[in-house]
């Protein structure tokens, strides 16, 4: 079978759905929504070029047990009441 990563955010917990993958990157984004609207007030999807350049607030790797499918991971306390964008990648 081919790796699958699949992931959804439900009450500042990420819950991970997974299957032939043994490690994760969960890198954390802070978005400055007042900055952002001024740089871009009509931001459509065609151009997120603009964030190919930023660099994450926070990375960790995660280790993923081989025998199961899926994983809860709790957003880390200092980061759980800002604005993010969280992306989870193998």
């Amino acid at each position: 079978m081919e790796p699958q990563l699949d992931f959804v955010v439900e009450d500042q917990v990420i819950h991970i759905d997974y299957i032939n993958i043994d490690r994760v990157t969960i890198n954390y984004y802070i978005i400055d929504l007042e900055i952002l609207f001024s740089k871009t007030p009509f931001l459509n999807q065609k151009s997120n070029s603009d964030f190919s350049f930023v660099q994450p607030f926070a990375s960790e790797q995660l280790g993923l047990e081989p025998t199961l499918n899926n994983f809860k991971f709790p957003i880390p306390e200092d980061l759980a009441k800002k604005n993010l964008m969280i992306e989870v990648s193998n």
